[in-house]
């Protein structure tokens, strides 16, 4: 079994989403449907800007994390 971390846009220079999934496919779908309420329809994320595939569950979330870390001290430099 594959694991995903994937990044989201909701357009070029725009606003990014980081998350984890076992089923890259059907998780970007609810994402596009707005299955997901809050932050994702807030502010329209649903543009697949790439992803990456782990062996492990374990490293697919280490993976997300990481790149959170990255995105948070980018924002902090924007400020």
């Amino acid at each position: 079994m594959s694991f995903y971390t994937y990044l989201l846009a909701n357009g070029p220079y725009g606003t990014l989403y980081c998350g984890h999934t076992d089923d890259l496919a059907s998780r970007v779908w609810k994402h596009k449907e707005k299955t997901y309420r809050g932050f994702m329809a807030k502010y329209d994320v649903v543009r697949l800007a790439g992803y990456e595939v782990h062996e492990e569950r374990e490293y697919a979330f280490r993976r997300e994390r990481q790149m959170q870390e990255v995105e948070s001290s980018l924002e902090d430099q924007a400020h």
